[in-house]
This record gives C-alpha cells, sequence and structure tokens, in this order.
C-alpha cells in the first residue's frame, strides 16, 4: 500500500497555533480494495503547538483527493468549531507540508467581469489554476490575450508573467489606448499555448464606461 506523510503547522485565524486542535482528511474516493484504507478512509491527526503528522493512503498511478476539516476552539472556554481547510491533492509519495498541497483561496463575491473608463488604465492580474485551485506552471507556455469590442474590432493586450511557479499573470492596456475604446463590454481571451498547441482559453468581460471627468 502506497502512503504519504502529510506535516503542519497550521495556524488559527489569528494567526496562533490552535487550541485544543485536530486535522481531519476524509479520502474522497475509497479503492476497490477497502481493505487497503485504514478507518474507513478518514484519518484525524492532533494538532500540538500547531504541528502535526499524518500518514495517509495514495492510490497508485492516480491523484488521490482528500477533504481537509481543522476541529479547533477558537478562544480557550470555546466550544469546538470545524473550518474547512481542503481538498488537498496527492499524486506522488513523499512528505508534504500541508501548505503546499492547499488550493489557492478565491475570495468571496470574485467575478470574472471588471468595469472600467474610457483613459483609465486596463491592469488585472490572473493565476492559471488547475481543476482543485492550485497553480500551474506555466514555464514553456506562452500567454497572450486580446479583447473583442462591441464594435467588432479585436484588440491586442500587454501580458506580463510571473514566477512560472506560481502560474500568475498581469495583462494590461496603456490609458491612451483605453481613451478610444468604444462604450460598452469587450470579451477578453486570454490563451496558453505550447509550441504545438493551444493549452486553455479564459474569457473574461470588462465593461467600459463613459469618461466623466477631463
Amino acid at each position: 500500500m502506497a502512503e504519504v506523510e502529510v506535516t503542519g503547522p497550521v495556524r488559527d485565524q489569528t494567526g496562533n497555533a490552535p487550541i485544543d486542535a485536530t486535522i481531519e482528511f476524509r479520502l474522497r474516493h475509497r479503492p476497490a480494495d477497502s481493505a487497503l484504507v485504514a478507518g474507513g478512509g478518514v484519518t484525524i491527526a492532533p494538532v500540538g503547538d500547531g504541528n502535526f503528522t499524518a500518514r495517509l493512503y495514495r492510490e497508485p498511478g492516480l491523484p488521490t483527493v482528500y477533504d481537509v476539516i481543522m476541529h479547533h476552539r477558537p478562544f480557550t472556554g470555546a466550544e469546538i468549531v470545524s473550518e474547512d481547510i481542503g481538498p488537498i491533492v496527492i499524486e506522488a509519495d513523499g512528505t508534504y507540508p500541508i501548505a503546499s498541497l492547499m488550493p489557492l483561496k478565491i475570495p468571496p463575491g470574485a467575478t470574472d467581469t471588471a468595469e472600467i473608463r474610457q483613459g483609465d488604465r486596463l491592469e488585472f492580474g490572473g493565476v492559471w489554476l488547475d481543476e482543485w485551485n492550485r497553480p500551474i506552471n506555466h514555464a514553456g507556455i506562452a500567454i497572450s490575450s486580446s479583447m473583442l469590442g462591441p464594435d467588432g474590432t479585436t484588440r491586442a493586450l500587454a501580458v506580463t508573467k510571473g514566477a512560472p511557479e506560481s502560474g500568475s499573470f498581469a495583462i494590461a492596456m496603456d490609458l491612451a489606448a483605453t481613451m478610444t475604446l468604444p462604450v460598452g463590454t469587450h470579451q477578453i481571451d486570454v490563451k496558453f499555448s505550447a509550441p504545438d498547441r493551444v493549452v486553455r482559453t479564459i474569457t473574461s468581460q470588462i465593461e467600459v464606461k463613459t469618461r466623466t471627468t477631463p
């Protein structure tokens, strides 16, 4: 049976070691031979001074997904609360700090639509994520972007790549160019291309408003 080790540290919402805490790992998909998985696919690790170690089953040759919940007291004497901090995906043997497996947190209310006025600088950042909201390394991947306006014209946008392992990038258009943009909804496409194929295209929207001040 393949196993991996997942370790702390973990912190509560104040940045301190959680009080009376345990970390619960729930295997999302159990293997056909359930005898391979102890505890019905649930592993609970005690946390001491913010640190823990858990040994987890890994499905050979396949991504293994665990939902992760931290149980702790928000302050001394309080009732135990449960905080969802997963899922995590394990794809190879080894020892992993839990922070390296955590998905990127997407803020509540995040949207793929933004708004600017003519003459504003258009600039926003993004992160290329996989299906588990983990950054994808974009080394060797070309990133390009264009914007299709309500007038049917496609305009190129400047793209700057961040550190490859972060999956981050930024898209921009300068003030002079946005001054002449037609008012209305513009569709922005971001294309990720390998040398022999387009890997993925992401689409979002920008609403351009009339400039009201000189």
